[in-house]
């Protein structure tokens, strides 16, 4: 993963970043510690899809009151929001 100050985001334009096929997620730092990450909106999406399907079958009550008998009725309810 890239790393770089909020100084320098602002300077640089993401799109370098962004060229190739796979783009990387950047760590954004200031002075010195973590504050952000900078990802593709794909990336993004993958990662509160999986974290919302754990949620929700680890705590029946976070899936918003709906209780599912097998994942892929979970998964289906996901994808439709």
């Amino acid at each position: 993963m890239k790393t770089m100050s909020i100084g320098e985001l602002r300077k640089t334009s993401l799109g370098k970043y962004w060229e190739g096929k796979r783009p990387q997620p950047i760590l954004v730092e200031k002075h010195g510690k973590p504050v952000c990450v900078v990802m593709s909106y794909k990336q993004y999406k993958k990662i509160k899809f999986w974290y919302e399907t754990k949620q929700a079958l680890q705590e029946p009550e976070a899936g918003k009151g709906k209780t599912f008998d097998n994942v892929e009725d979970l998964i289906k309810d996901l994808n439709n929001e």
